[in-house]
């Protein structure tokens, strides 16, 4: 009994060329060699091709007005030309840069533009393309969103400058957008320095304030002391009536021992000692009608008393007024440094009205289209090569 065989060997030449060219999977292959050309069609060419038309024959054309700025302070402040030599900024001055990089892509320097150059219209008019355009009643959100994306700011280390970049579909119009929000920008930074010079003015006058009400204080307690006393220089008046005291304490001994001679010869009731008697009942009056000028009828202070008050009103009335001078002449000087220190916005590289367009950018945009949508392919190929291979 002879096998049966599917070898091609049992064929004649002419029929295993035919049966070659239908065994299985021949139209399969055929067909997956085709897929790949399609895709490549699909993935890559086609919207290159539909890339290049929109962006070369489509898209309106933009235009970009360009300015560069910074703030500065006046260079006689102490310092600020050293910083600036150095490539660096005084912080006050980096501070308000900072806030203008907030501020340009704000609402509020968006609206205060299209008050003057009526940009959001210009951006709506139905004469550019759809795509480039901002559409007519977009609400305000997406109107900053749009702003965002053809008002660019950006701020260059190098040389501590902020650079300024609009788009318009027309070259007046990015000029005169580009301008508008300049002069906003130094609106904003004027009202900053002013409000920084009133909020230090406002400190100094308080600090002047509370040194004039200190002065005035120490004054009115020296003013008070001296009629208590009723005595202008208390100190010098009492040591004018301690000489005095001292001149009649002095004069009191010589009579007492005076008295004591006369008792050695005559007696208590002779003429002689009665005389001397009152001699020096009058000198102890006298000592004690000085003492009670500087002690008071009721004796309750002293001298010493008296006088270290006195010393001690004296002390907070010269340190009151060295204050008083010291806050007035440096509210002086703080002021001519303030009026030095008023910060402004230079332009650095004014805006031009720009002659060709910028944007869109043809080549680079093809470029980077192609190279995306290769990469996208490439993945794509590599995902159902694997797959089909684990299918096999």
């Amino acid at each position: 009994m002879t096998e049966k065989t599917d070898s091609p060997q049992a064929l004649p030449a002419g029929a295993q060329g035919v049966v070659n060219l239908r065994r299985p999977g021949t139209s399969t292959i055929v067909k997956q060699r085709r897929y790949p050309k399609a895709e490549f069609l699909i993935m890559v060419v086609c919207p290159v091709v539909l890339g290049v038309l929109y962006w070369g024959i489509i898209a309106s054309p933009r235009y970009t007005a360009s300015a560069e700025f910074t703030i500065r302070a006046d260079s006689t402040v102490p310092g600020a030309m050293e910083l600036s030599r150095l490539g660096l900024v005084p912080v006050g001055v980096d501070y308000d840069n900072k806030a203008l990089l907030a501020f340009i892509p704000s609402r509020a320097c968006m609206t205060k533009t299209d008050l003057e150059t009526d940009i959001l219209q210009h951006w709506a008019d139905r004469r550019w393309d759809h795509i480039s355009r901002l559409g007519a009643h977009e609400p305000v959100e997406e109107q900053v969103w749009y702003w965002q994306r053809r008002v660019h700011v950006e701020w260059r280390e190098d040389t501590g400058q902020i650079r300024l970049r609009v788009q318009a579909f027309t070259p007046e119009k990015a000029l005169a957008a580009c301008a508008a929000i300049l002069r906003a920008c130094e609106e904003l930074t004027n009202d900053l320095s002013r409000e920084m010079l009133a909020k230090r003015k406002a400190f100094l006058d308080q600090e002047l304030e509370h040194a004039h009400a200190l002065l005035t204080h120490s004054r009115a307690k020296v003013a008070a002391f001296q009629k208590r006393y009723d005595a202008i220089d208390p100190v010098g008046q009492v040591t004018t009536i301690a000489d005095t005291i001292a001149k009649i304490e002095s004069s009191l001994a010589l009579e007492r021992a005076a008295l004591v001679e006369l008792l050695a010869t005559k007696g208590d009731d002779s003429p002689e000692v009665l005389r001397q008697k009152a001699r020096i009942a009058a000198l102890e009056q006298e000592i004690q009608r000085e003492r009670n000028r500087v002690t008071g009828a009721s004796g309750t202070s002293d001298i010493a008393d008296i006088v270290s008050q006195w010393q001690q009103l004296q002390i907070e009335l010269e340190h009151a007024t060295k204050t008083y001078a010291t806050v007035l002449a440096s509210q002086q000087q703080a002021r001519a440094e303030l009026a030095r220190q008023i910060k402004h916005l230079q332009v650095v590289v004014p805006p031009a009205l720009p002659e060709e367009a910028s944007h869109p950018p043809l080549l680079y945009n093809t470029l980077l289209l192609a190279i995306i949508c290769l990469a996208l392919w490439f993945v794509w190929a590599t995902v159902r090569a694997i797959v089909r291979e684990h299918r096999d």
